[in-house]
């Protein structure tokens, strides 16, 4: 999966040379700092700020669109249930303003954990017959449980 920099993203930005004169950040810019916090609930209210503004339709926030998306599928794969709910919400708000591209990436990301959660069965099945084959030669009790494993 692609890694978001956010540090490159924010320097990048700052070498543009943005519409916003002297030191006052504008809110995206405020928001999207936010998402470096090193506390989970700054950051994980960063993305619903973020996905207020793409509800708002904040040009600055539908311009960084892409980068949005990247860091929203990212935030996904979080343990933290506040972070991966607030990355939830951030697609959403994406999908009201670039529906089809954020439907054909998450798409793709459910085809591909489908994938992946099949080989990980079939290799699971496979120990689980294995070792049923050992066990059935030691252990005639759990031959039940083995059986309902596979099946």
């Amino acid at each position: 999966m692609f890694y978001f920099d956010f540090d490159v993203f924010l320097d990048s930005r700052r070498c543009q040379g943005d519409n916003h004169k002297g030191t006052s950040q504008s809110e995206f810019e405020k928001a999207f700092k936010d998402l470096t916090d090193p506390l989970l609930p700054v950051r994980g209210f960063a993305m619903v700020r973020i996905a207020a503004l793409i509800y708002a339709k904040d040009t600055e926030a539908i311009q960084n669109a892409d980068s949005l998306l990247e860091i929203f599928e990212q935030q996904l794969a979080h343990d933290d249930s506040y972070i991966y709910l607030g990355a939830i919400k951030g697609l959403v708000a994406l999908g009201s303003v670039r529906t089809e591209e954020v439907i054909s990436r998450l798409t793709k990301e459910m085809t591909s954990l489908r994938v992946a959660n099949a080989q990980r069965q079939i290799e699971n099945e496979a120990e689980i017959k294995e070792k049923g084959l050992y066990m059935g030669n030691n252990e005639k009790g759990n031959q039940q449980n083995v059986l309902n494993a596979i099946f």
